[in-house]
């Protein structure tokens, strides 16, 4: 196993102290920070501070944050990007550990409303995953109680609470992650509705509004602040009201 793969490894395991020796010692080989990152992210695909936030390394990323060398800006904001992307719901995920991290992450400087490539902000991608997380709106209220923009429109052209339509009906439509907390998505929709959202959007494709994903998924302490907000029901919301 070479440098670099034992580096790797002791940031999946959360060892800050082999990271501080593995750094050391490439630092010794007059190996530059820009070239352990170069080849660190060729053997991996990641960033090292990236890495810390995969595996939801704690204590290295501490460590990275504090010693500066491996956290710019650009950096600091994948790894933001990344804790909030989730891929597939996994039950050795620690959703206290990614909300830590973010916040964590967010004090050191990173802007909550940072864009990727695709115009998205760490809410968008939040709101997005939120079917992969049991609690997503933990990590939801974080970026709102942080500034996060809940009106911020991405390269195309969706807002965060389609974002949340979305992530709605995938799980309350198909029931295929019967791990997520239906409570908790609904919770999602209040904070941004109570944060400002707007709630005449519509939902991509199908042209649902707020109002009717939550009437048709029985989310009713949204629907008791989104009624009042609404001044025309829809055929689509009269459809859901009974069924």
């Amino acid at each position: 196993m070479n440098r670099i793969d034992r580096l790797a490894r002791a940031i999946a395991d959360d060892d800050v102290a082999s990271v501080s020796e593995q750094l050391l010692q490439l630092a010794e080989l007059e190996i530059t920070p820009e070239t352990i990152e170069r080849v660190f992210r060729a053997v991996t695909g990641s960033w090292i501070l990236v890495q810390a936030a995969i595996f939801e390394a704690v204590e290295v990323l501490e460590h990275l944050l504090a010693s500066k060398a491996f956290a710019s800006k650009p950096k600091a904001e994948a790894a933001l990007w990344r804790v909030c992307t989730r891929y597939y719901f996994c039950y050795y995920h620690d959703e206290e550990k990614a909300v830590y991290i973010a916040r964590k992450l967010i004090n050191h400087g990173v802007a909550v409303d940072a864009r990727n490539g695709h115009g998205m902000t760490p809410l968008m991608l939040a709101l997005r995953s939120a079917p992969k997380w049991s609690s997503s709106h933990s990590l939801v209220s974080l970026l709102i109680q942080s500034g996060a923009n809940v009106n911020s429109v991405d390269l195309h052209g969706k807002q965060p609470i389609q974002y949340w339509m979305d992530a709605v009906n995938e799980h309350c439509g198909s029931m295929r992650l019967v791990q997520v907390s239906t409570q908790s998505l609904e919770t999602c929709g209040i904070l941004l509705v109570e944060a400002g959202a707007k709630t005449d959007v519509r939902r991509q494709w199908r042209g649902d509004s707020p109002l009717h994903v939550a009437v048709r998924f029985g989310m009713n302490r949204l629907v008791g602040i989104l009624a009042p907000k609404t001044v025309k029901l829809d055929w689509r919301t009269m459809v859901a009201t009974h069924h």
